[in-house]
């Protein structure tokens, strides 16, 4: 169970990342990761997720049960990942979830810089896709192509004008999630990442990708 009661702002279309100031009173009884996919589709907040390379499933598995009346919702963020591997912080306007202690490897991949990414006229997860594709050449120079399929409705939201100049990969993952009206994005390394150097990366939109977050935790691996 997982009830909102909206503040003024949100009710005026407004939303602002100092979260100290937008207020929250909630019921929780569900899993961290639920938790979160569901404050940031009621909220529109755009929220990024490093998962720990060790325990990946934490988020998934663990339960949290509280209730919390007009507090901050930064009070909330605090209330569910404590006593987690997790921290929270702001950037780029997006609530980041992440390890408290995040791998060299995890860094190196976040940090991979872009001249020029986008320019492809898609969707929300679409551009999570295309990004993976240019990682992927990155990371794999040997190989001569990565071939992937972007399905979307007819109506899902379309971004033909994305563009984003000298941007690292969590950079480019922040802008995505933050357009039209917003969504998540999810990171993970594959255990054996120093020998076969996969990464999973997914990017979805609150609006048009409802199901798909509902069984986020279907897609973590082990």
């Amino acid at each position: 169970m997982f009830v909102f009661a909206l503040s003024s702002l949100k009710a005026q279309g407004v939303f602002s990342m100092d979260l100290q100031k937008q207020t929250i009173s909630t019921s929780v009884d569900t899993s961290i990761l639920r938790a979160l996919t569901n404050l940031g589709n009621d909220r529109r907040i755009p929220i990024g997720i490093v998962l720990e390379t060790g325990n990946p499933h934490q988020l998934c598995e663990e339960n949290r049960q509280f209730t919390i009346r007009d507090r901050p919702i930064s009070d909330f963020l605090d209330e569910l990942l404590a006593h987690s591997n997790y921290i929270w912080s702001v950037k780029d306007g997006v609530i980041a979830i992440r390890p408290a202690h995040v791998t060299d490897q995890q860094n190196r991949v976040l940090n991979i810089r872009f001249d020029k990414f986008g320019g492809m006229p898609t969707t929300m997860q679409g551009l999570g896709i295309v990004l993976s594709t240019w990682i992927y050449s990155e990371l794999h120079p040997e190989d001569h192509g990565y071939v992937g399929d972007i399905l979307a409705s007819l109506d899902a939201e379309q971004f033909p004008h994305f563009e984003v100049r000298d941007a690292s990969v969590e950079q480019i993952l922040n802008k995505i999630v933050s357009l039209g009206s917003k969504g998540m994005w999810l990171f993970q390394l594959d255990k054996n990442f120093e020998h076969k150097r996969n990464v999973d990366l997914y990017t979805l939109s609150y609006k048009d990708d409802a199901n798909a977050l509902l069984s986020i935790c279907s897609t973590i691996k082990n």
